[in-house]
């Protein structure tokens, strides 16, 4: 988790010149989670002429102007990524954030689906499935495909997490509390539960 300090022994290779893809794609991955979406963005678009033709290389400058809320930007990126590899689900799922943060949801939604097309009960890609139908108000959706999710109890706290996040918008604050206090302590679950009580005033 040390992000900041990998970019930073990413970078002393990447200043020699180095021409290794992965080496590249890392240290954009490691700048992103630094919060420096925007150096990684620059840095990327520097080099881009010369991998310009591949898939992983588009994919993770997609993900650089995405974090960086570039999000049309990244969509015209990711759909370059896409006519060179159409059997990345990892592809169609970025490309459906980058649908959603232009809020065109219907798009966003089309894109998950074909990415759960190539990978079947993929609990990333049903996340960002659910948040987008929440973000439409389609509340009992989301939670039916959070709950169907594989793995809610194994290591995805940001599943439950969601879980308990829709459920007390929706107002069922005893699943939510359930579902929160599988992560949470119980100050951070009353505070929360405190918070979703204003909606049923």
């Amino acid at each position: 988790g040390e992000y900041a300090v990998a970019a930073s022994y990413y970078k002393k290779i990447f200043d020699k010149g180095t021409k290794d893809l992965q080496i590249i794609v890392s240290y954009s991955r490691n700048l992103r989670y630094s919060d420096a979406a925007s150096y990684a963005v620059r840095i990327l678009e520097n080099v881009e002429s010369e991998y310009k033709n591949s898939p992983i290389f588009l994919l993770e400058m997609g993900k650089a102007q995405l974090t960086n809320g570039l999000g049309e930007v990244s969509i015209l990126t990711f759909l370059r990524a896409k006519k060179l590899d159409s059997d990345n689900w990892a592809v169609y799922s970025s490309l459906g954030i980058g649908y959603d943060l232009i809020k065109e949801y219907g798009k966003a939604q089309v894109s998950y689906g074909q990415a759960l097309a190539l990978s079947p009960g993929n609990s990333i890609v049903l996340n960002n499935m659910a948040i987008s139908l929440a973000l439409t108000g389609k509340l009992d959706e989301a939670i039916e495909i959070l709950e169907d999710a594989p793995k809610i109890a194994d290591g995805k706290a940001h599943i439950r997490q969601n879980l308990a996040l829709f459920y007390g918008i929706k107002g069922d604050l005893v699943k939510s509390e359930y579902y929160a206090k599988l992560d949470l302590d119980n100050e951070m679950v009353k505070r929360n539960l405190s918070y979703f009580k204003r909606f049923q005033k």
